[in-house]
């Protein structure tokens, strides 16, 4: 664009230098005819042959400069059309800059804006650790000062709970042994296997002193043992939990015998 502006500033000046140029020119021609006219006039033969000598060289100046200002109206049509061009070029140009000019300015609105936000994030994330910090202080310094509390309730509390479960929990469990397993029998059975848990002296005792089938005695025997480790489950709570398992009465038997495969009646 700056080229073509430059361009055409030096047709322009070319321009301003031919048009002077035709008109000094155009003021020449006028007087020659002038000249011509008042050759024409004259009387006498050497005079007229003088002045038709002078008239063809005249005549042929002016073809001359005739196809000079010829080539001068082309050059300046040329001319007017390249700054035509240029013109519109320029309008276009112009158009395009307020447009540029429209955007940046936008731009730099945008820029602001994000600049401002980019401040407030910066301010709100600031005072957010802050308020994280002066939280958590605060929640250390009152479990501090409450843990202590805290202890001695949940300590007296414990010892409370473990005195009512004593005070409402039977004294003894009865369990029998039935198609190969313990269940919960209210009052003490009067035959078969028994496990019975003592709370007051935290044992299971198995009692199969009324049980002759060997077998079935050593099955008992193993699901006892289990279950004086992981405790009897009654109403959703593990009672016998890890307790001693004491075997009421035991039958001196080869061992053996008291293997799956053998049965052995006393």
């Amino acid at each position: 664009m700056e080229e073509l502006k430059k361009r055409l500033e030096e047709r322009e000046n070319e321009l301003n230098i031919k048009n002077k140029l035709i008109k000094s020119k155009t003021e020449e021609i006028a007087e020659l005819k002038k000249e011509i006219e008042d050759y024409k006039a004259a009387k006498d033969a050497k005079t007229i042959s003088q002045y038709e000598s002078k008239f063809n060289t005249l005549e042929e100046r002016i073809q001359d400069k005739d196809a000079r200002i010829t080539n001068l109206e082309k050059s300046i049509k040329q001319s007017n059309d390249l700054l035509s061009e240029y013109r519109d070029y320029k309008e276009k140009f112009e158009k395009l800059q307020k447009e540029f000019d429209e955007q940046n300015s936008k731009l730099k609105d945008l820029e602001n804006i994000k600049a401002e936000l980019e401040t407030k994030n910066r301010d709100l994330t600031y005072k957010v650790e802050n308020l994280e910090e002066r939280l958590e202080r605060e929640i250390k310094s009152l479990k501090a000062v409450h843990q202590k509390e805290i202890e001695e309730i949940e300590t007296a509390h414990s010892e409370k709970v473990k005195s009512l479960k004593y005070k409402l929990a039977p004294t003894q469990i009865f369990l029998k042994y039935a198609n190969k397993q313990f269940v919960r029998a209210m009052t003490r059975p009067n035959e078969g296997i028994i496990l019975i848990l003592d709370e007051t002296k935290q044992k299971w005792i198995l009692d199969y002193s009324l049980e002759p089938n060997l077998i079935e005695r050593r099955t008992a025997e193993r699901q006892a043992r289990s279950i004086a480790k992981t405790g009897f489950n009654i109403g959703g709570n593990r009672v016998g939990v890890r307790y001693q398992l004491e075997i009421a009465e035991q039958s001196i038997v080869p061992e053996k015998l008291l293997r799956d495969q053998h049965k052995y009646n006393v």
